[in-house]
This record gives structure tokens, C-alpha cells and sequence, in this order.
């Protein structure tokens, strides 16, 4: 008699019972989470992984590369090494010279009708011969007597000594100094060398010439005893005669 109201809910020894007032307690771990937690604890390797790298920002795809322009070769997009030349880009490559297609790539070249040139295609294809030396000329040069020449091959035809803008006289379409066109005018010219004769002439088929020169056309050899024959205003040796007159 008298007794509290508590005493039903206190179980037998070792049972919990009931909070008062038949309110259950929840949110505790469950039975299977407790054996996982003890699972884990036994074999770490077989807890779930978390990502180790979280601290680490994501990594980016490389960027694409940027045309640099349009090679006009091969009408494709430039991406690498570009050339620039002649109002237009190129691939290294696909810069080459118009007319034997070689490539140029970063080589020098020239430039003619707005199409790229290497030297060799400039020098034998495009550029005059000199008058002097019959090789392109390429830079500087001198217009004269309906040629071009080098500087330094224009100068007198006789004693090679250069005119230095200085006057210069023409005789049979070369050009003479002032103290070699006397000579030429007064003298015979040989035609071997189209120089004038001085000494040691030889006359013959209407012409004057050097000794040395008074040779076969055909073998350049020199005739023996003097024995010569003509064909055309030319002197041949017996063999050479033999075939011309073939």
C-alpha cells in the first residue's frame, strides 16, 4: 500500500524496461549498422573507400588548338609553325617554289609575278644572261649595248680595264675604252678572238689573225705546213674538211 507508480517499469535485473510514461527510445544504431561498424573494425579493407582526393580539383581536358589560319598550299587549318610570305600563309612544307614545286620552307627565295621563287629557278628561268660572262645577273647591273651585265664584267673589250662610269666606245657590238678604239678602228680585227691584231699576224680568207688563233675550227689544232682548207669563210684541217664536206 502506498507504493509509487515507478515500480512497474523497473524490469528484472540486467532488462531494460520502458522510459516512463510507455514512451519507446529510438534512433540508436540498429542491430546490422552495429555489425558493419564491427566488420569494419576486423577488416578495414572491406570498409566502403571515401574519395582520398576530394582536396584535388578536377583536372581539365586540354584545350583544342586555334587555327592560326588557312595554309594556302593545301587549304587545310595552320595549328603549328606558320610562314608568312607574299600576302599569304603557309605550312612550312607547302611553301614552295611555283615552278620546279620544290619546297622552300624558311629558305630565302624571290619573288616574280607574285609567286615564290627558289634561287636556282630565278637565276636559270627568269634573270637575264650577262654580256660579259653569259651567267644570270641576279642584283646590280648595267644596261648596255642591248645587254645587261655585271658591273664588273662591263668593261673594255680589249684590255679588260673597267670603264668606272666613264665613256665608252662600241665596235662590232662590244665595248671598247677610249685608248683601245683607235686600234680597233686602225687595225684589222682577228676573227678568233674579235680583238684587234698588233703583231704576229697571219693573213688569210680575206681576214687578219692572231697566229694563235689561225687554227681548225672543228679541233682548234694548228695546221701543218700551213695546209689548210675552207668551208663557209672557215679554215678546217684535212680531216675535219672531209667531215663538213659530208
Amino acid at each position: 500500500a502506498g507504493g509509487g507508480g515507478y515500480g512497474r517499469g523497473i524490469g528484472p535485473a540486467g532488462r531494460g524496461g520502458n522510459p516512463p510514461g510507455g514512451a519507446v527510445m529510438r534512433g540508436g544504431p540498429s542491430t546490422r549498422d552495429l555489425n558493419m561498424i564491427m566488420q569494419g573494425l576486423n577488416n578495414p579493407t572491406d570498409m566502403p573507400q571515401q574519395n582520398m582526393n576530394q582536396s584535388e580539383a578536377p583536372r581539365k581536358p586540354p584545350e583544342p588548338k586555334l587555327p592560326r589560319g588557312i595554309c594556302s598550299g593545301c587549304r587545310k587549318p595552320i595549328t603549328g609553325q606558320k610562314i608568312q610570305a607574299l600576302g599569304r600563309e603557309y605550312h612550312p612544307d607547302h611553301f614552295q617554289c611555283s615552278t620546279c614545286l620544290n619546297p622552300i620552307g624558311f629558305d630565302s627565295f624571290f619573288e616574280k609575278e607574285g609567286q615564290p621563287q627558289c634561287g636556282t629557278c630565278f637565276r636559270n628561268v627568269f634573270c637575264a644572261k650577262c654580256g660579259g660572262c653569259n651567267q644570270p645577273v641576279t642584283s646590280h647591273n648595267v644596261t648596255a649595248l642591248g645587254s645587261v651585265w655585271h658591273p664588273e664584267c662591263f668593261c673594255c673589250t680589249s684590255c679588260l680595264n673597267p670603264f668606272n662610269n666613264t665613256t665608252f666606245y662600241e665596235a662590232q657590238g662590244r665595248p671598247y675604252c677610249n685608248a683601245c678604239i683607235t686600234d680597233v678602228l686602225n687595225r684589222k680585227m682577228c676573227p678568233g678572238c674579235n680583238n684587234p691584231v698588233r703583231t704576229n699576224a697571219i693573213t688569210a680568207l680575206g681576214a687578219t689573225w692572231h697566229q694563235e688563233h689561225f687554227v681548225c675550227r672543228a679541233c682548234k689544232q694548228p695546221f701543218i705546213n700551213n695546209s689548210f682548207y675552207e668551208v663557209n669563210g672557215q679554215p678546217y684541217c684535212a680531216l675535219h674538211y672531209n667531215s663538213v664536206r659530208q
